[in-house]
This record gives C-alpha cells, structure tokens and sequence, in this order.
C-alpha cells in the first residue's frame, strides 16, 4: 500500500503572485480606500504582497504568514492571499489553519483550483481522505487537465482501498504529463502505476 505523501506528486505549493496585480486593478477605489489606513498607499500593499511570496518561494513560512496577514487585513476579500497562507500554514504542520484559509479563498471565489487542490492535500495529511477526495474531485472539475490532481486523487483512491479508481488516476496523470511535456512528473507516475501492479 502506498502511503499518502510517498507520491512525488503529492503537495504543491503554488505562490499565486501574479494575481495580485489583477485583483488591485479590478477593486473600486472606494474599496481599496476601505481596505487600506490611511497611512498606506496602493505599492504598500504590492510591496508586502511581494515580500510574502518571496518568503513562500524560500521556505520562510513563518515570514509568509506574517506578511499575508497583513495583506488580508487590508484586503479580506483576496482570496489568493488565503491560498497562499494556507500554503505557509502547510508548510509549517498547522493543517488546521491551512484548511481554514483554504476554505476561506473557497468562500470568497469558489472557482479557485489551487485552493481544492491545497486543501487536499491538508485534509488527507489529516487523515480525513474523504474530504480530501471532494476537494480533488472538485479541483479536478475545474482544472480536468491537471495531472497533479489526478496524481494525488489516486494516492487517495489507495488510501480508501479503491484501487481500480487509482489505476485510471494514474494513467490519466501520465497521459497528462506526457502531452505537457513534463516527463519527470510521468516517469513518477508510471512508477507509483508500476508498483500497484506489482501489489
């Protein structure tokens, strides 16, 4: 039986920087104003936003979240900025707080992959393979072409004892990596296929 998080294609953690110039341009002025004091300015917010996904990108976890604490007390509703401290919650072992951002980017914009992706990943280091299985099957709906979803779905699908369903999770993961050209994703998954055969 393969454990969870022995999969290479296990846990991603995908800073999600690039969004945020998109959600300060799509704000009314009278929002951002709200959001902010008055002794910031809109590059304050860049700034830290960027300082925090630098930290994110270097493992300083603990820098991550306090810097996209910051940024979610100026702007509640950036639902990437959940996602990303959820990733730094992640990182840290606090699985129980990284779900609940997770589930908070999830309230905010219910279309965001990497939020059901992530979270995911959290719930089944929790053990709770169910709910991590509704979270990939929902990522999946929404990004179908994801073989990392795909990929960790099966790690799942073992986990639940369901081990044709794992099967064809992992062919679709290796037929997905192959096509984006991502062969060592495809080799990792042909291996964790290779083993279930042999079990």
């Amino acid at each position: 039986m393969v454990r969870w998080g022995s999969s290479v294609l296990a846990p991603r953690k995908r800073v999600l920087g690039d969004r945020w110039r998109g959600i300060v341009l799509s704000l009314t002025l009278s929002t951002v104003i709200s959001s902010c004091t008055a002794n910031l300015t809109l590059q304050d917010p860049q700034k830290t936003y960027d300082q925090a996904t630098q930290a994110l990108v270097a493992g300083d976890n603990r820098l991550a979240v306090e810097k996209l604490s910051q940024i979610i007390v100026k702007t509640p509703e950036f639902a990437e900025a959940y996602v990303n401290r959820g990733s730094a919650y992640d990182g840290l072992g606090e699985y129980g707080k990284a779900i609940a951002d997770y589930s908070q980017a999830i309230e905010i914009n219910p279309q965001l992959f990497d939020a059901y992706f992530n979270r995911g990943n959290s719930q089944a280091r929790l053990g709770d393979f169910p709910l991590a299985k509704a979270d990939f099957d929902r990522a999946i709906e929404l990004k179908p072409m994801s073989g990392e979803a795909h990929g960790n779905r099966a790690m799942l699908q073992l986990e639940l004892d369901d081990t044709a369903a794992a099967r064809a999770d992992l062919q679709k993961a290796i037929a997905l990596f192959k096509a984006q050209g991502n062969k060592a994703a495809q080799t990792q998954a042909e291996q964790q296929l290779s083993a279930l055969h042999q079990n």
